[in-house]
């Protein structure tokens, strides 16, 4: 015997009636009844009390969104779904949950910073919410969600069209990059040579005590003449003094005479090194300190557009699937 719920006609008391039958009596209230009218009763009144539940939790879905607290927001919509699947202001809802918003203005600018993050791998009216609302909602609010698509897709295409116009800036600047950098190398390498050169010239040992004293052997001659000195004397005497005097002045000042011409040459070496050291490849928005860096920099940056560029395509290929 297949058993059907409903409802007292008379007192409204929930029934289980035999479906097959025509009529019935209520053991409530003893009033006869007709099973086919008793059923439909039940089912009315089911429905007024779904409705009301409905009601109910989509006030407190609202008023959680205006809050800001849209993870219970999102939950009070998502049992309202439960409860009628049909619901599109259920789904809408949902859908503004997910991005943390509440009103349509605000959903745009919402997706678009998370296209910009690369934080979303679909287009919005690939939303399962998206679809369901769309799909169960009346005509002003079925053309809202499709301007909304509309003005999303395209959106997303100009951000394709700036990110693709930076892309092929970015590849003339890897190439004009390389070409500086390729001839800095070369310049580069010349450089190290001369430098190298210059070092060498500029520490070649300069002479000391001897070099010092090289006027005591003609003071030494004079005396030959004025003192007639016999000249093998005069010679004796002389290599004597320039040999013992340079090597103890020398020994004396060396270091000190030796650490101002190092200063000296150092100076001048310094200054004809970068009178001659290339300039590093410059550009607007890069200040580097090698030239690998530079080239990397720029690089790195054509690597970065690239990806973003690939994103934004398959982004908008998901919209003809």
């Amino acid at each position: 015997m297949p058993l059907s719920r409903a409802q007292c006609t008379n007192c409204g008391a929930n029934l289980s009636v035999d479906n097959s039958k025509d009529a019935a009596i209520c053991p409530f209230c003893g009033t006869a009844y007709i099973v086919e009218k008793a059923i439909q009763n039940f089912n009315i009144s089911k429905a007024e009390s779904v409705t009301d539940k409905c009601r109910r939790l989509m006030i407190r879905a609202k008023q959680c969104a205006q809050i800001g607290d849209y993870k219970n927001a999102q939950a009070y919509y998502r049992q309202i779904i439960d409860l009628n699947p049909c619901d599109a202001q259920a789904f809408i809802g949902a859908l503004f949950c997910i991005f943390n918003v509440n009103s349509y203005d605000s959903l745009y600018n919402a997706y678009i910073y998370n296209v910009e993050k690369q934080n979303v791998k679909t287009l919005l009216c690939n939303y399962p919410d998206f679809l369901y609302a769309i799909q169960n909602a009346n005509n002003d609010e079925k053309k809202r969600l499709e301007d909304l698509s509309n003005r999303i897709d395209a959106g997303v295409a100009k951000m394709l069209e700036i990110a693709t116009q930076e892309l092929n800036e970015l590849k003339a600047r890897v190439s004009r990059a390389q070409i500086e950098c390729d001839s800095y190398n070369v310049k580069y390498e010349a450089f190290i040579k001369e430098k190298n050169k210059l070092e060498i010239k500029y520490r070649a040992k300069e002479p000391l005590g001897i070099g010092v004293l090289f006027p005591i052997p003609i003071l030494i001659c004079l005396f030959h003449f004025v003192l007639h000195w016999h000249w093998v004397f005069s010679f004796i005497v002389a290599f004597g003094v320039e040999l013992v005097g340079g090597w103890m002045l020398g020994f004396i000042l060396e270091d000190k005479v030796k650490s101002s011409l190092d200063k000296r040459k150092q100076e001048k070496l310094s200054a004809t090194v970068e009178r001659i050291r290339p300039n590093l490849p410059q550009n607007e928005d890069i200040v580097v300190g090698d030239v690998k860096a530079y080239l990397g920099n720029i690089e790195g940056q054509y690597t970065l557009a690239n990806q973003k560029v690939s994103y934004l395509r398959n982004l908008l290929a998901t919209g003809s699937k």
